[in-house]
């Protein structure tokens, strides 16, 4: 979290990932952590993998949930 305000503080975006090299697990706590800090991107691993699918089925969960929140897109580079 600490990082993420670093960043903002000088301008910068953020970005949240999974490392695709590394063992994923089920876990969607990324996503909410993701969300949460309002990131303006998140990359979840290949939806190849069911870990990854689960990361952004949470994804879209959370986005019928809540109107509000809406996907950076090309305002991520401000």
């Amino acid at each position: 979290m600490a990082m993420v305000k670093a960043a903002r503080e000088i301008g910068w975006s953020t970005i949240v990932a999974c490392c695709e090299d590394a063992p994923e697990t089920m876990d969607t706590f990324i996503v909410d952590f993701a969300v949460g800090m309002g990131v303006g991107q998140f990359m979840g691993g290949s939806l190849a993998a069911a870990e990854g699918t689960e990361k952004y089925n949470r994804l879209l969960e959370i986005s019928r949930t809540d109107n509000s929140l809406q996907f950076a897109g090309s305002s991520f580079r401000r």
